[in-house]
């Protein structure tokens, strides 16, 4: 497709190879995005969007645009990535970055709802949006109005990497950011499974606590079929990375319009993504961005492991009508709660213990990495099919009502998780104590609720029971709770 585009003509339409290539994007994508199924099959649909993208892409295709496109792209990466745009090489180059922005739409389209893709207006003005928005991502800010933009003060441009290599597995942004991180704006950072960007740097990357960090910030982007540690890997000239070892993965970060503002004033250069790619490091999606801090002198791969950093699971067993928190606290929190328990501070250790409630919430919303659902397929909530389930009431239906019903009554047992540590912390401080003793890394806290109001009413709706949206109180009364520790993270 790159090669086609590079030969186009001025005036030349290109709508033709546009339409071949649409097809190649969204079989390409099909194990990848469910939306993608829709429009298999659909020439009809195909070909239009093909046209529409045609149209838009007429006055930045043929050889003269090219040139001018390729000048561009080569002074925004001249000497940063190693490589210059060589005199026979603005048609290539350019037609590259048009099949990129191309890709990116159409991947776009493919997760239209299909009452869209069916209505030609709506598909018209969604296929200008998704484009436009492909466009300030990967085209120079000279050829993007400055209102479409993704910086206001930063441009640059994300190039497909690795360059000697035919398969380009993520983007890489052309600018690398001095950033300056306090304390306080760790604290108010969300990386992976809902910790904040201070728990790695002290916890994994055992920084001084209380301490700023100067680093140099690298921002990328995934590319269809790729991994993190497709981005670790292939990054050989940046200290810390060049690694398949999850030592060098696990210190890549979700970058998303939150993060981006705060590190870097630029929510543009950050990207929302569905809570599920925020769980953890294995699922993510289709250009979702990230970024790594090369922090100057620090060349060591990091010292803690998963399993000795602050991590939260959650067990929903409707069979049992139970609920299981596992609380895992590294060693430098436990180690915080143990203090303040010493000292007779059980308010000091509930409050070290609930920085982990923002995880706990993560996982509840992400539904995801570490959250467990056991006795009932809620295959809707769980992101597959669910066809064949009760389809006199409604698959769908009863899934989203179970959702509903469950997210109600999770939401109200987090408050009551926390109650229970507080009075755990007043009773058993020295259950605790002890565990934090052991030569072992970092504690393990299980907390355990049976009989919770609830849970039987939605595992009756597989049976065909009445659909509810209405819960029952959380009577605690009735719930029988127990709450144990361990030593070490990896129980």
């Amino acid at each position: 497709f790159i090669q086609e585009l590079s030969r186009l003509e001025k005036g030349q339409d290109p709508t033709p190879i546009i339409q071949n290539f649409i097809p190649a994007v969204i079989m390409a994508a099909k194990p990848l995005l469910r939306g993608a199924i829709q429009l298999i099959g659909r020439q009809r649909v195909v070909s239009l969007i093909g046209t529409l993208i045609g149209k838009l892409g007429e006055r930045i295709l043929g050889k003269e645009e090219a040139k001018k496109l390729g000048d561009s792209i080569g002074d925004l990466t001249l000497g940063f990535f190693g490589f210059e745009v060589k005199s026979s090489d603005p048609y290539q180059m350019a037609a590259e970055i048009v099949a990129e922005t191309l890709e990116q739409t159409v991947l776009q389209l493919a997760q239209l709802p299909e009452n869209i893709l069916e209505n030609e207006t709506m598909l018209e003005a969604y296929t200008r949006e998704a484009f436009e928005k492909a466009a300030s991502a990967y085209f120079p800010d000279s050829a993007i109005r400055s209102e479409l933009r993704e910086t206001a003060a930063a441009p640059g441009i994300w190039v497909s990497m690795p360059r000697q290599r035919k398969r380009r597995y993520y983007r890489k942004y052309s600018r690398v950011f001095d950033v300056d991180i306090t304390p306080q704006i760790a604290t108010n950072i969300r990386i992976f499974g809902g910790a904040s960007l201070l728990d790695f740097l002290q916890d994994v990357l055992l920084i001084t606590p209380g301490k700023s960090v100067k680093a140099k910030m690298h921002l990328y982007e995934l590319t269809l079929g790729s991994r993190l540690m497709d981005i670790a890997a292939r990054e050989k000239d940046v200290p810390g990375l060049g690694s398949w070892r999850w030592d060098a993965w696990s210190q890549i970060h979700p970058l998303t319009p939150e993060a981006a503002a705060i590190l870097l004033k630029e929510p543009g250069l950050g990207k929302a993504v569905d809570p599920s790619y925020l769980a953890g490091p294995y699922l993510t999606a289709i250009g979702q961005r990230f970024y790594y801090l090369q922090i100057p002198g620090l060349f060591r791969p990091p010292t803690a492991t998963v399993s000795g950093t602050n991590r939260v699971s959650l067990t929903v067993n409707l069979g049992k009508a139970s609920i299981t928190v596992r609380f895992q606290f590294s060693e430098k929190t436990a180690q915080e709660i143990a203090k303040a328990l010493r000292r007779q501070d059980i308010a000091g250790a509930w409050r070290v213990a609930k920085t982990l409630d923002n995880m706990l919430r993560e996982v509840i919303k992400s539904r995801s990495v570490g959250f467990k659902l056991i006795g009932f397929e809620l295959e809707e909530y769980l992101g597959v099919s669910t066809e064949g389930l009760l389809p006199a009431i409604g698959a769908r239906a009863l899934a989203s009502v179970g959702v509903a019903l469950l997210q109600k009554l999770l939401d109200k047992f987090v408050d009551f998780v926390w109650e229970l540590t507080a009075n755990y912390f007043k009773a058993t401080a020295n259950d605790f104590i002890r565990a934090t003793e052991n030569p072992s890394d970092g504690v393990t806290m299980y907390i355990s609720c049976l009989n919770v109001p609830g849970l039987a009413q939605i595992r009756n709706l597989r049976e065909g029971g009445v659909l509810s949206a209405i819960l029952p109180s959380l009577d605690k009364s009735v719930i029988r709770t127990s709450i144990s520790v361990f030593p070490g993270c990896n129980r």
